[in-house]
């Protein structure tokens, strides 16, 4: 049986009130290895799973946080993997 946890997002969306700017933040090392470059492909409109799935969403926000926590279980599943396989 299922525990009654909620999932966790690990992104989410930041204004800074000064530039007026909206900054997406994520867990630091992922974003380092990966996430950066999974976002500019994002925005370039050359991520496939995105340019898929993105209507699923209810805002455009909400679909990039969304492809992003996605790939982000991913790769900590593939880390967990390999800290298994290590031990």
């Amino acid at each position: 049986m299922m525990s009654d946890s909620k999932p966790t997002m690990r992104f989410e969306l930041e204004s800074d009130e000064k530039t007026g700017m909206t900054y997406i933040v994520g867990p630091e090392k992922y974003m380092k290895e990966q996430g950066h470059e999974l976002l500019d492909r994002i925005l370039a409109g050359e991520d496939t799973i995105f340019n898929m799935t993105c209507g699923q969403a209810p805002d455009i926000y909400q679909a990039i946080l969304a492809r992003l926590q996605t790939d982000y279980a991913g790769w900590a599943g593939l880390r967990q993997v390999q800290s298994w396989l290590a031990s």
